[in-house]
């Protein structure tokens, strides 16, 4: 079975649309935006990692609970207390900054980029 990751229910009709589907489309979006500066390539990384959190199983759990939705490979173990909010948003940032500051590491470059 396959298991599909969630990023919003639409509460008008409860369809749910997938991860992927809500970054590609968000990607889209942010390399048009920043086609004004220059700089789509940039905005087309920052619309794909700004939910990257949403792949979690703790935020899948979250959006399974409070849309209603039942999915028997989540367990309640991951629940959240009192409903409170899963921090999905920052995790693509994370992995950006694990990531830029591997280059240049000696004079310090790609950690200042990673933070920027």
């Amino acid at each position: 079975m396959k298991f599909t990751f969630i990023a919003h229910v639409r509460q008008t009709d409860k369809c749910p649309q997938s991860v992927q589907t809500h970054l590609v489309e968000t990607s889209e979006l942010a390399k048009i935006f920043a086609r004004k500066l220059n700089l789509e390539p940039v905005g087309e990384l920052l619309g794909l990692m700004h939910d990257f959190g949403k792949y979690s199983r703790k935020f899948q759990k979250y959006i399974h609970d409070e849309t209603g939705l039942f999915n028997p490979d989540l367990d309640d173990e991951e629940s959240t207390p009192n409903g409170s909010k899963v921090d999905h948003s920052t995790a693509g940032a994370q992995w950006v900054y694990r990531e830029l500051r591997k280059f240049g590491a000696e004079l310090g470059i790609g950690e200042l980029f990673g933070q920027m």
